[in-house]
């Protein structure tokens, strides 16, 4: 709330139409139900998750391309994949006003660890059955860590005080 009214008083509003914007603001937070407080505090949680699960699902789907692509073109691939899917959560994450220090650090660690993980146990699962991928599986799991981050860091910690 803080820095909605830091934003305001630079700009043209006069002190009046600030103040009672904030009012407002409060008001309407006060008035909120005990569910949609809660959804409010842990919906960054609930996007983690979607996150965790969408990158499990996401090494299924780039099997089919592994199969076909060698190489620094399967990497390639992982790469372009983890950008897409990166922009994606991005967009979830972008005007959460609740989100805070120790949720970038669960969106820094978190995920890019259990991506990895993912990524070992579906190659790994894949190539036991005698299908061989020539892709390293920790590799791939830090290519598509990497470039799912991309948008996320850009974002958050270079654009948003641009803006």
């Amino acid at each position: 709330m803080i820095k909605q009214k830091n934003y305001l008083e630079k700009s043209v509003w006069d002190k009046k139409s600030i103040d009672k914007t904030v009012k407002g603001i409060i008001f309407a937070k006060q008035r909120k139900s005990l569910h949609i407080k809660w959804l409010d505090k842990n919906l960054i949680w609930l996007i983690i998750l979607i996150a965790i699960i969408g990158s499990f699902f996401t090494a299924f789907g780039v099997l089919p391309l592994l199969f076909v692509l060698k190489g620094a073109l399967s990497y390639g691939a992982l790469g372009f994949i983890g950008i897409i899917m990166g922009i994606l959560f991005e967009f979830l994450i972008a005007n959460l006003e609740s989100i805070e220090k120790h949720h970038h650090l669960a969106i820094l660690l978190i995920i890019p660890i259990i991506s990895v993980v993912n990524f070992i146990l579906v190659i790994q699962g894949v190539e036991s059955h005698g299908i061989n991928l020539s892709i390293n599986s920790v590799i791939g799991g830090i290519v598509y860590s990497v470039f799912f981050l991309m948008p996320y860091v850009v974002y958050e910690f270079y654009m948003k005080n641009r803006l």
